[in-house]
Formats: C-alpha cells, sequence, structure tokens
C-alpha cells in the first residue's frame, strides 16, 4: 500500500485515469516533441560512443526532467 501511495505522489503531472480495479491506474503521461526527444537520443548514443561521461551527463539532463 505504501508503494502505491509513493507513486500517486510522484506522478501527479501525468494525468492518472483510475480503472476498474481500485489498485491500477493507467498513466497518460506527458506529452513531449518525438523529434526532439529522437535528436537528443541520438546524441547521448554519440556520447556513449565517444565513452565521454561528462557529455553524457549533460545530455542526459537535458533528457530527463529535474523534477523526476
Amino acid at each position: 500500500m505504501w508503494l502505491l501511495y509513493y507513486v500517486k505522489q510522484n506522478i501527479a503531472g501525468e494525468g492518472i485515469i483510475p480503472t476498474a480495479h481500485e489498485k491500477i491506474v493507467v498513466l497518460k503521461g506527458l506529452e513531449c516533441n518525438l523529434k526532439l526527444l529522437n535528436r537528443a537520443i541520438d546524441q547521448l548514443s554519440e556520447s556513449a560512443e565517444e565513452q565521454n561521461k561528462d557529455k553524457i551527463i549533460v545530455k542526459l539532463k537535458k533528457i530527463v526532467p529535474d523534477d523526476l
């Protein structure tokens, strides 16, 4: 039960949609521009291939929101 409470508290901006089962919910999710996301992931992949730790961290911070 604690986990369900924790999850609900941490995904408040995700658009929780209830289901027939009280412990199961569906998340609408945040909207994003897929072209921008795919470009950022490609850049992250390039940084990983270069094994450049600093670039990887910068790219990840651009992809993942701070409030997660």
